[in-house]
């Protein structure tokens, strides 16, 4: 079978993957050889996305891409329609002199056996195939953008279209993977826009007349209506929620409808008998039985296809997140009484402490992004938030695994919109990204749009000789545990930043429980008497030796005892200089499920990992930067 695709912009290169992976010989026709050209390449990148949802019929890219042919002049065209053509797939603009014009020089060459069907969305075959000879063959068959990933066409053919080329259509393009659906005449819009419109008009008037924001209606498709509709239509709906089917339903809810759509001026001029239509359709595929009882094995397939596409799209990076706010306090005083309980627990710890508050107009002076600090942003920022997304029972059960996070949609979430934002912090990585487990340790900032501005994340991962290995990060997702804090860089804005220089631990003992963060967050609740606290920012180990491990690949087992966790984890001694980032909570609020201290670490020299404690206490060297945080959120907790 031999097709022509008229038009190479972005519907024809989707006409030409789709019928080429139905095994057509495709011919692409363009009158620009640069648009061609570029066609190409997109069809290529098309089907390299298939490929990667198993969505290209057991072929590969190139398999397919062998039965697509350029074609940029109309002498070609003619030589090729003289040798036989199947099928024409036109898509020019929306415009009904060109596309008259089009069809009126294709009448003329066009093989008398081709089905002639336009791509139109809106214009009806019979305003541009009349004046045509052929116009016997003429329809409409109109995708849904992307045709590649939404299946449906709508056949329309002109009131002169023989019926035999219609069943054709509706039999052809089966045949090749798409849904078609017949109109029984022509009308404006065909289904899909005249119900589109239906629906969008209603939409901007509730927003015109200040009953709801954009983004609630939207909600209230994406997360109401349109969760059923994915897999069945109005109709059907109706017909699942009344007891006894449709024409229950309108007995029911008729005079509800009736009142609203005449409050909206939406014509509702149905008749008794096109609900009886309806109803008679749906009887003749399943009865109502007595009491309803012939609707409860559909009702039972509709809850199963409803309770499958909710897990679904729990697997979603982007999804919709739970999410859990909690105020957090702040001194009063600027710190002054907090920097002096910090001090005095670290001097039980440490021979040499040095702690201060860093003065406004000094700290928009430091650039913690140059080195050695290497932060993503100048500074830690203001308005601090420590954020928790998903828990560690997510690393240590099974099914918590394949669960990830994307940032920027966490932003978008949590409503940050700071002209740069900052975010730092110890996780795990995005294994389907790293092609296996890993650490990761957050270094990026963001714009007013949350995109990524910079990126200086890394992760660390277990060789296959199970040996810590550092690599860069260049994604903008986490995997299943992560700690974060958000921050605004803001140089008009003043925070609360504090510097700690401590060196030389006093005893060799006690080193876990005495770990530089540990006796940090230890302070603070003492110093805040129940009342939660957090801090996020970054520390250097300026020298030293630390005992650190880097998550392998997860085991098909849950890791229910700290036993089996460290008996799974790989530890390693990791030496000086170590830049970690770190956040720290003084409790588990409302036993939200918090982790209350979290510290990764990346370095020049390639050691990257989860920082435990040091070994080397004489040698030891601790030197950082932090910020307090004014809330604590945890998305997706873990109950």
């Amino acid at each position: 079978m031999r097709v022509v695709i008229i038009g190479s912009g972005l519907i024809g290169r989707c006409w030409s993957v789709i019928f080429a992976r139905a095994k057509y010989e495709v011919y692409l026709f363009d009158t620009v050889p640069s648009m061609l050209g570029l066609a190409l390449v997109e069809i290529r990148l098309q089907l390299e996305q298939l490929d990667r949802f198993n969505l290209l019929f057991n072929q590969t890219p190139d398999d397919i891409l062998k039965r697509i042919q350029t074609i940029e002049t109309l002498e070609k065209l003619n030589e090729l329609f003289q040798q036989g053509i199947d099928h024409v797939q036109e898509c020019i603009p929306e415009d009904v002199e060109m596309k008259t014009k089009l069809y009126l020089l294709l009448d003329e060459i066009i093989p008398s056996n081709a089905l002639f069907a336009s791509s139109s969305s809106c214009i009806m075959p019979s305003k541009f195939t009349e004046q045509m000879k052929t116009r016997n063959r003429c329809i409409v068959a109109h995708p849904i953008n992307p045709p590649t990933t939404i299946p449906l066409v709508e056949i329309v053919g002109a009131p002169w279209t023989d019926k035999v080329f219609i069943d054709l259509a509706i039999e052809r393009y089966r045949s090749i993977g798409m849904e078609p659906i017949r109109l029984n005449k022509e009308v404006d819009g065909f289904i899909v826009n005249r119900l589109q419109y239906a629906i969008l008009s209603s939409a901007l008037q509730l927003v015109q007349d200040g009953i709801a924001e954009p983004e609630d209606v939207d909600r209230a498709i994406t997360h109401g209506l349109a969760c059923r509709w994915s897999f069945m239509g109005p109709f059907q709906t109706i017909d699942l929620n009344a007891p006894k089917g449709i024409i229950d339903y309108f007995n029911r809810y008729g005079s509800t409808m009736q009142r609203v759509l005449t409050d909206m001026n939406f014509p509702s001029n149905w008749t008794q008998e096109t609900i009886e239509n309806v109803d008679k359709y749906f009887r003749s595929k399943y009865p109502v039985g007595e009491n309803g009882i012939g609707l409860n094995d559909k009702k039972l397939w509709r809850d199963q296809r409803l309770l499958d596409l909710a897990k679904h799209k729990q697997t979603y990076v982007d999804r919709d997140y739970r999410i859990l706010r909690y105020p957090l306090f702040i001194p009063t005083d600027q710190g002054q009484s907090m920097i002096q309980a910090i001090e005095n627990e670290l001097k039980q710890v440490y021979k040499h402490v040095k702690i201060r508050l860093v003065p406004n107009n000094e700290a928009n002076t430091i650039d913690l992004s140059a080195e050695p600090w290497n932060l993503a942003g100048i500074n830690l920022g203001t308005n601090g938030i420590f954020c928790q997304l998903g828990g560690a029972k997510n690393v240590e059960l099974k099914q918590g695994h394949s669960i990830r996070f994307d940032i920027s949609s966490v932003l978008d979430q949590l409503h940050i919109k700071n002209e740069q934002t900052l975010v730092i912090g110890p996780g795990a990585a995005d294994g389907t990204y790293l092609g296996c487990n890993g650490e990761l340790v957050v270094n990026m900032t963001f714009d007013q749009y949350n995109k990524t501005i910079n990126q200086r994340s890394y992760s660390s991962l277990v060789t296959k000789e199970e040996q810590p290995y550092q690599n860069l990060y260049e994604i903008k997702t986490c995997g299943p545990f992560q700690h974060i804090m958000i921050s605004s860089i803001d140089h008009t804005k003043s925070t609360i930043l504090f510097e700690i220089d401590v060196q030389e631990r006093l005893s060799d003992e006690n080193e876990e429980e005495n770990n530089f963060i540990s006796i940090i967050r230890r302070s603070l609740k003492q110093y805040s008497q129940q009342q939660p606290m957090a801090l996020g920012g970054i520390f250097r180990i300026e020298k030293g030796i630390i005992k650190a491990h880097v998550m392998p690949e997860f085991v098909n087992e849950d890791l229910i005892r700290k036993e089996q966790v460290d008996q799974w984890l790989k530890f390693y001694d990791m030496h000086a200089p170590l830049n970690c980032l770190s956040v720290l909570l003084t409790e588990d609020i409302n036993n939200a499920g918090f982790r209350l201290e979290h510290s990764h670490f990346f370095s020049d020299h390639g050691e990257a990992g989860h920082y435990h404690f040091d070994i080397t206490p004489k040698q030891i060297h601790y030197h950082g930067y932090f910020i307090l945080c004014k809330e604590a959120i945890i998305v997706d907790p873990v109950i």
